[in-house]
């Protein structure tokens, strides 16, 4: 192949082909955030090669299209190769679709694309020391509450009850904050007071689902990508409205 895209963020490379064609790949996207990647090639050369690139295990229903010819469906979970000649632009659409991972307790784990999401919560910092070279040590506490039950009760539609939103990158924000995240998922959540706290960190989830009333106050919860917050859940008990 001529170049084998494994991973996908923002690039370009420039090198030199044992015959000595000099080649540029340029790969434009804002993975993770969004599926779509634009993979383009640059050469003084007509002749034929292909292109990898890695579609993930859980990009059903992916696509990829070269030099705005009819997408063609690829696999997933496997490294597809993508025929050219000359210069070419390689249109790729993984699809990111929510899905739901049931870890301990029958707790749920919010997943859309490579992304882990954990509920949004509201962070208080106290500086503990300084350090040199504007070091120091933290301690974050929560100022909202954490303890909630996720309103999920079909594993196979989450869509039905989990919103995403893509709201691009946010300038002078690094996305993975809170602040800056480019992405979001809206949900209902209800309050879940005996959960609480064990040596200090948050006991395990309890056992899903958990009953509720089902005129029971249910409050708009947010997610972000898990690595967008510093007090860190990402396994929530689902809830199960009962008279």
């Amino acid at each position: 192949p001529l170049f084998r895209s494994a991973m996908y963020a923002p690039s370009s490379v420039w090198y030199t082909m044992a015959d000595g064609t000099f080649v540029n790949v340029t790969v434009d996207t804002v993975y993770p955030w969004d599926g779509n990647v634009t993979i383009t090639t640059s050469l003084k050369s007509s002749m034929s090669y292909n292109i990898h690139v890695r579609i993930p295990s859980w990009a059903d229903g992916s696509t990829v299209a070269v030099n705005g010819n009819r997408p063609e469906a690829v696999q997933a979970g496997s490294i597809h190769p993508v025929p050219c000649t000359g210069n070419s632009t390689i249109s790729l659409q993984l699809m990111m679709k929510i899905r739901i991972d049931r870890r301990y307790n029958n707790a749920a784990a919010v997943y859309k694309g490579p992304l882990l999401y954990g509920l949004e919560i509201a962070e208080n910092f106290t500086i503990l020391r300084n350090y040199s070279f504007e070091s120091r040590d933290y301690q974050i506490l929560n100022s909202t509450a954490w303890n909630y039950g996720l309103w999920l009760d079909d594993d196979s539609n989450p869509e039905k009850f989990l919103e995403f939103t893509y709201r691009g990158l946010q300038k002078n924000a690094p996305p993975f904050s809170i602040a800056g995240s480019p992405t979001m998922i809206r949900a209902k959540g209800h309050l879940l007071p005996f959960w609480g706290y064990d040596r200090g960190s948050a006991a395990a989830p309890p056992q899903s689902p958990v009953n509720v009333t089902s005129s029971g106050k249910m409050d708009t919860i947010m997610l972000l990508p898990f690595g967008a917050t510093e007090l860190r859940i990402g396994e929530l008990p689902t809830l199960k409205p009962v008279n």
